[in-house]
């Protein structure tokens, strides 16, 4: 049976396109496939969860400023290069799949060394550092819209293709009477949903929250916040005692 190893990660973006694509790939054809991903974070968990086989690698971060981290990451870096170069050696597959983030970068390496070909994909609008680098390695790369062709130039921009983003099916067979019994609201209810990624965003997050007052009036106000969200304000309680039943966080959104 034929493999095909996909990489990415670092953030539940960098996961779910690609599990879309995997997903799309099991049900068109007999193929085992196999995700390499970061040992430490949520990687592991979004990947298994949906099924696949994990593989975790150790990863540094690129960071386009100073940080005295850089030279740490380095190391991590180079062993995550080793580290997938020596699971794809063994497994064999007949092409790796990235998603992006800094996890990617040294299996997109690995799998150059190796003769194994590369494909990356792009979901926002402007390609990450990640993207940028991994497309040195890879036969074509994916992006979402054709505005975004012109970051590309030179030999990366003869490998790209406007492709969209996966979507994941769940999305399509999403049921509206479901979710609103999930959040205990009446059909009629009018629902603002607010997302900041699966980590959250604290700029979005303080938006919202400087906003509340103003939204509630209108909507019901479904946040998901992220791990580490600030506090909503110092008039915390004084606030929700005025929204209350108008105004419903979650740290984050899975099935």
């Amino acid at each position: 049976m034929v493999s095909i190893a996909f990489t990415g990660g670092g953030s539940g973006g960098h996961i779910y396109p690609g599990l879309a694509v995997a997903s799309w790939l099991a049900k068109s054809f007999s193929c085992r496939i196999f995700w390499i991903g970061s040992n430490t974070g949520m990687d592991r968990a979004i990947v298994e969860g949906a099924g696949l086989e994990f593989m975790g690698i150790p990863t540094g971060k690129l960071r386009r400023y100073f940080s005295f981290k850089n030279f740490l990451d380095l190391f991590r870096i180079v062993a995550g290069f080793f580290s997938a170069r020596s699971i794809l050696k063994r497994e064999k597959p007949a092409l790796l799949f990235s998603k992006g983030g800094f996890v990617s970068v040294p299996p997109c390496g690995a799998a150059k060394s190796l003769g194994i070909p590369v494909f990356t994909h792009e979901s926002d609008y402007s390609p990450g550092l990640a993207t940028k680098i991994n497309s040195r390695f890879a036969e074509k790369v994916f992006i979402p819209y054709r505005e975004s062709l012109k970051f590309f130039s030179g030999p990366a921009g003869e490998k790209v293709k406007v492709s969209g983003n996966p979507i994941r099916q769940e999305f399509s067979n999403a049921d509206p009477v479901k979710g609103r019994a999930f959040l205990g609201l009446g059909s009629d209810e009018r629902i603002l949903l607010v997302l900041g990624g699966s980590q959250g965003s604290r700029e979005i997050n303080d938006l919202i929250n400087a906003c509340l007052p103003d939204l509630t009036r209108i909507y019901t106000v479904v946040h998901q916040t992220g791990k580490d969200a600030s506090d909503l304000s110092a008039d915390k309680s004084a606030m929700m005692s005025d929204i209350a039943g108008h105004y419903k966080s979650y740290e984050y959104f899975r099935d």
